[in-house]
């Protein structure tokens, strides 16, 4: 368990927000066996609109 001092920083927050997070997401998908980054790339994929390689991976952070 983190110190009290830690849990007021709000980098400290984000990160343990993204990961309770982020947990969820590949509980939810591990049926389907994709993995997170699949999700966010189908995810911005899926309005059809299209992407070149630079902005797809700035869309789905994995720059």
């Amino acid at each position: 368990m983190p110190s009290p001092d830690l849990k007021k920083y709000l980098a400290y927050l984000l990160a343990s927000a993204n990961r309770t997070m982020s947990m969820g997401l590949v509980k939810a998908i591990a049926k389907e066996k994709m993995t997170e980054q699949h999700w966010r790339i189908l995810q911005v994929l899926s309005d059809e609109n299209g992407r070149v390689m630079g902005e797809l991976a700035e869309q789905v952070l994995m720059w």
